[in-house]
């Protein structure tokens, strides 16, 4: 049975994660970004800032935080203030911003001049730094009015920065040193900035610095690192965590420090021995306020609060920050969000969305034969739901060492392709499944080619997209393949999306003549047969794209692991950034909606215009009532119905793709006829296509010779 939550998802209500001025963050609230820095200016009023021109403020101690509304993704790394009104922060590609708790008037202060800078700190009212790559330290001695570029004969980027008093400060970070190759390094100042010498060379990367007094001091890296001597020598604490990644002090006694895993460790002795502390959460970053108030901050939004010094913790967010990975409409209205043991169900075209837990797991990828049939490959096994997700059994096959993922080609016949691996060779799998997916079979293409991902029409063409090129083409539900022939030479799709029965788009990956991969988007007007390269990025080894998905045959998205969102509104000849955020694994629409999923349980949604143009192969409507005579002759008549009046685009091809008609007319609400008269057509199998704004329908006509 599964447990139902009584978290509801509602756009009109949810207004703190507004993002942007056409993509609203739905879940988590109040960001999924990561958070790289937080401050108090006082007991109430706090700011924490991340990536992608996250900025949150509270002004209730930390129970509730609130996203301001920033001008740029650029992603903000640090914050700090000198008294209890003015705030500075820092950013990639030289960010440097000056404003108060309002966050009404923003000043720039710095942009585009220097590198990423890193980290700001103020020592009193008047003396700071910021500190960046390629050994940048910027100082201020009036409040942040005037930054001068302090140089030293190191060349490296800078990491943390700690000043135990008003003279001695310790930087940390990685250099390149007249005497050694790269490396990580730790410099002093006794004379607060005005010039830094090398202590020592750290043995492994420093993540952050805390000194307590001009001798002692932690680093948090690979160990938690202790020096007495002002960092001339180092020793690791023997803790059953690793990799840590910030440190901080209360006091000369009481500090704490936060490993990758988000496991927290304390100490009360001044860092002579640790202890774990039991909580949850998976932050990367601690800020200790007093000795009851503590919190913890990272990945994916996370913040936490302790009010009785690290025994409890309360989490201050809202909604689930489990990763999510397939999104999915099965008609104009239903729609599911799979994920990491929690899925979201909507009824009404995602106006409301209903979490639930379910029993699947981890799921990787998932595919819908209908409203209640549906197929997941998760980390623990192959599962399946004949009862729209409500309830799951698992299905008693054999999968690969790899499994790349799974389609319905129709109601009965599914697909699951992927990779094992052997001592000396590794071959591609194919498994097939006639009765929805409760038994399996191995199948293969021709020439057994290492299949990637599977893309199936309504009418059941289908395209498997090999995992290093080449690309094959069924009419029948893979019944028969064939490859085509018009593919760009070195490219491999990953994913496909067609808002027509004719245009398709697909991303991939090019490779050029050295071997260096680049992210691709190509596209087709013939039905898949022949693809021409639209747009290709000028940055190579950058992450696979992870979705794509027209509204029409202009207007399209693209989604990356890496978070952005690309736009195009001309049929792929040129392209936008028009958002970024955390990962982003799949995106899917209905109606005149689209939405974004990924990391940290994020949804997005953006309200767009509603296109004539086909979704993807789940969202169909029951818009085809009857077609007779079936086969037909000359004439053929079509009775359809709609929910609201409105234009319906109607198209007839051929198995190869090729256009036989093409037309849009304005039906009534409700049923209608429409007579196709298909004299002029040669005998042999046709498709029906009728798309609305709301989804559409497909269906197969046979043309017959006369006696």
């Amino acid at each position: 049975m599964l447990r139902k939550s009584l978290f509801l998802l509602m756009f009109g209500l949810l207004t703190a994660g507004h993002v942007s001025a056409q993509w609203n963050l739905i879940n988590p609230l109040p960001t999924n970004n990561n958070l790289k820095d937080m401050i108090f200016l006082n007991t109430s009023k706090g700011v924490a800032v991340g990536m992608s021109g996250t900025i949150l403020t509270t002004s209730n101690g930390g129970d509730i935080w609130k996203t301001v509304p920033f001008h740029s993704f650029t992603n903000l790394n640090s914050v700090a203030s000198p008294d209890s009104d003015a705030v500075f922060i820092c950013g990639d590609n030289g960010l440097l911003i000056k404003t108060d708790f309002s966050f009404i008037l923003i000043d720039t202060l710095e942009s585009g001049q220097y590198g990423n800078l890193n980290k700001i700190l103020f020592l009193n009212h008047s003396v700071g730094f910021c500190i960046g790559n390629d050994r940048l330290i910027l100082k201020t001695t009036d409040a942040g009015r005037h930054w001068i570029p302090v140089t030293f004969g190191y060349k490296g980027d800078l990491v943390d920065l700690s000043f135990p008093d008003d003279s001695v400060g310790y930087l940390a970070g990685s250099f390149y040193t007249p005497f050694s190759e790269y490396s990580a390094t730790l410099l002093i100042t006794r004379d607060q900035g005005t010039s830094w010498n090398l202590v020592d060379s750290l043995k492994f990367t420093p993540n952050a610095i805390c000194f307590t007094d001009s001798l002692t001091g932690f680093i948090a890296s690979y160990d938690l690192l202790k020096t007495t001597d002002g960092g001339k020598s180092w020793s690791a604490d023997t803790l059953p965590d690793y990799y840590f990644l910030d440190v901080c002090f209360q006091d000369k006694q009481n500090g704490w420090a936060i490993s990758y895993e988000g496991n927290l460790v304390k100490t009360m002795d001044g860092g002579n021995s640790w202890n774990r502390i039991t909580r949850n959460g998976t932050s990367n970053h601690i800020l200790v306020l007093d000795q009851d108030t503590l919190f913890t901050y990272g990945y994916g939004g996370d913040i936490w609060v302790s009010r009785d010094g690290g025994m409890q913790w309360t989490e201050t967010g809202q909604g689930n920050r489990n990763p999510l990975s397939v999104i999915s409409f099965v008609d104009d209205k239903r729609g599911f969000i799979l994920g990491d043991s929690v899925l979201y169900r909507t009824t009404d075209a995602g106006v409301n969305w209903q979490m639930e837990d379910h029993t699947a797991g981890n799921i990787d990828d998932a595919a819908f034969a209908n409203k209640d049939r549906c197929l997941a490959l998760a980390w623990r096994g192959t599962w399946l739901t004949t009862d729209g997700c409500r309830t799951w059994h698992q299905v008693n096959v054999s999968l690969p060492r790899a499994v790349y993922g799974c389609a319905f080609a129709d109601e009965s016949t599914a697909y699951i392709t992927g990779v094992e691996y052997g001592h000396f060779f590794s071959y591609a799998v194919v498994l097939k499944s006639i009765d929805g997916g409760e038994t399996w079979t191995t199948d293969s293409l021709p020439g057994k080619p290492l299949i990637r991902e599977l893309h199936f029409m309504p009418d059941g063409t289908g395209f498997a997209m090999g995992f290093s090129g080449g690309l094959y083409k069924t009419p029948d539900a893979g019944k028969s393949w064939e490859q085509i022939a018009g593919m760009p030479v070195r490219t491999a799709f990953r994913k496909m999306n067609f808002p027509t029965m004719e245009t398709g788009y697909a991303t991939g990956v090019f490779t050029d003549t050295s071997g260096r991969p680049y992210n691709v988007i190509c596209k087709t007007i013939d039905a898949g047969n022949q693809w021409a390269q639209v747009f290709l990025e000028d940055t190579s080894f950058r992450p696979e794209y992870s979705g794509v998905y027209f509204v029409d045959e202009s207007k399209g998205y693209v989604t990356g692991s890496e978070g952005f969102i690309l736009k195009t509104t001309d049929g792929g000849t040129s392209w936008t950034k028009d958002f970024s955020t955390n990962g982003l694994y799949a995106i899917g629409g209905t109606g005149g909606r689209i939405w974004a999923i990924g990391a940290y349980g994020t949804i997005l949604s953006n309200q767009i215009d509603s296109g004539l143009g086909i979704p993807d192969s789940a969202s169909r409507l029951n818009l085809i009532k009857a077609i007779y005579p079936n086969p037909f002759q000359r004439q053929v008549e079509v009775n359809l119905s709609l929910d609201q009046q409105g234009p319906v685009r109607i198209t007839v091809t051929d198995l190869t793709g090729r256009r036989m008609l093409d037309l849009t007319l304005i039906f009534s609400a409700g049923e209608s006829t429409w007579t196709f008269d298909g004299s002029h057509l040669a005998p042999g199998v046709y498709i029906l296509n009728l798309s609305s704004g709301l989804g559409f329908s497909s269906a197969r006509m046979l043309k017959i010779s006369r006696e």
